[in-house]
This record gives C-alpha cells, sequence and structure tokens, in this order.
C-alpha cells in the first residue's frame, strides 16, 4: 500500500461578532463540521480542555474561552486502525462587547489549508495541559464532569453563570477594602482590584496557593444596572462589595434608557486550607428561570436527588414547570436562583451531592 503524508484539512473561519454582553449567543463557540468519511473523537487543547465526539457527516459545537487552542483528532472505529493527527495552533480572542466563532472541518486531504501533522496515539492519548500562568490551571476533563472536582488544600476553582467571564483576586488589603453595597448605591469609576497585576483568567479556572484569608473577587465584563435602572447581574448569595463602571450613567430619558456594563467586586473569606469551589450568578436580575437556559453549560457535571430536592423547592410554592427546569439548569450548573412573588431562592449543589439553600424576600418595590 502506498503511503502518503496525511493532512487535516480545516476550513478555518473565524469572524468577530459584535454583541450586547449578554446576548442570546454570547459565548466563543468553535463548531467541529466532519466530512472525513469516517467518525472522529476531537480533543480541543487550550485554556479549556474538552473532548467531543463527531460523527461522519454531522456537526458539533463547544463553548470555549478566549485563548490559544490546538485540535487533537482521532479517525475512525477500530482501534487497530486509528489515525491521529495534531493542528497548529488558532487564536480566540474576547473582548467586551465581541466573541469568536470558529468552523472546522474535518476532513482528510493532502494540502489543507490549515497546517497540521500525522500524530500518534501516545500523543492523543496523553494530551496536554494548558496553564495560562503560574496560579491558574486548567481543570482536567475528568474532573469538569464531577460533583467534587478533587481541589487540593489551598486551592480554589472559580466558576461562573455564565462561563469566560474575567476573574480578578486579590487579597483584601486596606488599599483595596470596600464596604458592602447598601442601599445608598455608588458606582465607582475605578477601583485598585480591576488590575492586570490582578487577573487572573476566564472562568472556569483553578487558583492554587489560595491561603486561609480575607479576598476581594471581582467579575468582568457584567451588567451591574438593567434597561429599568435596577441592579442586574449580581450574585446576591455572595457579598457583593463595589460596583465598578467607566459608562455615563444611563440616560433617564424613557426611550432611551439603557444598562450599564462594568465589573462587580465581592468579599471572600477562605476559612480553612481545604479546597473551596465558588460558583457566581452573573445571569439578569429579575429574569425567571425558564429564560435562564441560554447562559448555562449544555452538559450536566453535577449529581444529586432530584426527587427530594424538588420537594423542598415545592415548599416555597413554585410551579412544577419552574422545578423542572430549576433542576436540569442545577445538574448543568450547579447553582440557580429561583425568583418567586415573595420570596427568591439561592439553591447551590454541595460536592457530596447534598445542596444549600438560601431565600432573599423581595418587596412591592422591587418589582
Amino acid at each position: 500500500m502506498r503511503k502518503s503524508k496525511i493532512f487535516i484539512y480545516l476550513a478555518l473561519f473565524s469572524f468577530i461578532i459584535p454583541t450586547l454582553l449578554f446576548g442570546q449567543k454570547y459565548f466563543n463557540t468553535i463548531t467541529l463540521v466532519n466530512d472525513s468519511g469516517e467518525n472522529a473523537f476531537v480533543k480541543v487543547v487550550g485554556p479549556m480542555e474538552l473532548q467531543v465526539e463527531v460523527p461522519k457527516k454531522k456537526n458539533v459545537s463547544v463553548n470555549v474561552s478566549a485563548g490559544t487552542y490546538y485540535i487533537l483528532v482521532r479517525y475512525g472505529n477500530n482501534p487497530k486502525n486509528y489515525s491521529f493527527t495534531k493542528g497548529y495552533p488558532f487564536i480566540i480572542n474576547q473582548t467586551e462587547k465581541e466573541y469568536t466563532a470558529i468552523t472546522i472541518t474535518l476532513n482528510k486531504t493532502v494540502g489543507g489549508n490549515y497546517n497540521s501533522n500525522p500524530s500518534t496515539s501516545e500523543e492523543f492519548n496523553k494530551g496536554e495541559k494548558v496553564i495560562t500562568d503560574s496560579s491558574s490551571v486548567i481543570i482536567p476533563l475528568s474532573e469538569q464532569y464531577s460533583n467534587d472536582p478533587g481541589l487540593k488544600d489551598n486551592e480554589i476553582l472559580i466558576t461562573t453563570i455564565p462561563l469566560g467571564l474575567k476573574i480578578y483576586l486579590a487579597p483584601d488589603k486596606d488599599s483595596l477594602k470596600s464596604t458592602l453595597i447598601s442601599s445608598n448605591l455608588q458606582i465607582q469609576s475605578s477601583n485598585n482590584l480591576i488590575d492586570s497585576s490582578n487577573f487572573k483568567g476566564y472562568s472556569p479556572l483553578v487558583l492554587k496557593d489560595i491561603k486561609p484569608g480575607k479576598y476581594l473577587l471581582a467579575v468582568e465584563p457584567v451588567k451591574i444596572i438593567d434597561d429599568k435602572l435596577k441592579l442586574s447581574d449580581i450574585d446576591e448569595s455572595m457579598k457583593p462589595s463595589a460596583l465598578v463602571s467607566t459608562d455615563v450613567f444611563p440616560n433617564m430619558t424613557a426611550n432611551l434608557k439603557k444598562g450599564m456594563y462594568g465589573a462587580i467586586v465581592y468579599s471572600y473569606e477562605k476559612s480553612s486550607v481545604k479546597g473551596e469551589r465558588i460558583i457566581i450568578l452573573s445571569v439578569p436580575h429579575e429574569l425567571p428561570i425558564t429564560k435562564m437556559e441560554q447562559y448555562y453549560p449544555s452538559s450536566e457535571k453535577f449529581v444529586f436527588d432530584d426527587v427530594e430536592l424538588k420537594k423542598e423547592i415545592k415548599k416555597s410554592g413554585f410551579s412544577t414547570k419552574e422545578i423542572n427546569k430549576a433542576t436540569e439548569l442545577l445538574h448543568r450548573g450547579g447553582k440557580i436562583r429561583l425568583n418567586g412573588k415573595e420570596v427568591s431562592l439561592f439553591i447551590e449543589i454541595q460536592n457530596n451531592g447534598s445542596w444549600r439553600i438560601g431565600t432573599l424576600q423581595r418587596t412591592k418595590n422591587q418589582d
């Protein structure tokens, strides 16, 4: 049999799409189109590590954070006849108002326009873990789909809903200290925490060497004031301590009301050396649970007793439709806010499959 050098042909179309920060299609996407005639198993390697099966003549899309990626591909159904390739790096760009969508067509051919090289089963099975900086590490795939992420001492896993937001962290020293947000809301034009020296990466990420103590943790970009001039994407189950925005305050004319985008700073205290998970909700404040699906990961990562939790939620007077959607999103993201007429629930799944429920009383002038 004549041997020839095989390239993986990738029709690589990259384009930046302007969008409002939390539009329907906010996340960066990589769409894999399998035109090879064989089933493919693809590893996307970069700031996020993903593994996905792409059957022949099928398309599969994955959401990723910004950064540099490459792909490892295994073709075939029979281990005796597998073939492997490794692609060259490509870049996913993301700004506060833009995201990147890339389509990669898997098509074995000679002389494709996306540079790649033949690979081996050893390289494919080993994969490569990319470390973005000395203080963060990517979550191994085997740990992404588990309640317990297997964190070591003095590690924290920060996840946001939606994924891909910027994370800032620094000790809560006098130069950074903020007071908890009160009813007299003041929006700062700057904050010492929102600085490149405190930027840790995009969620989800694991931070190492975070010893017990008080910290400030910021999430950016988020909508901090909604179109009705009320607090928007703030996780009230945490301790918000500052709102930061360089926007001009929203125009008060009814026809021209708009939201305000910026960053939210939370006070966070690590109480022990044991590893901790932090899930931060950054979804519109008054959004009903039935309309939150677009902000959550597509795959289920959390396991718990649906029947028992549904009984707990039902006690607060929510409908069957709301309860079913709440448990679905908890399987996918591990944390929800469930808005009711008199009370809102914050529910978060713990590592052992139990849950933590907090309540927020609502008054008439909040609606």
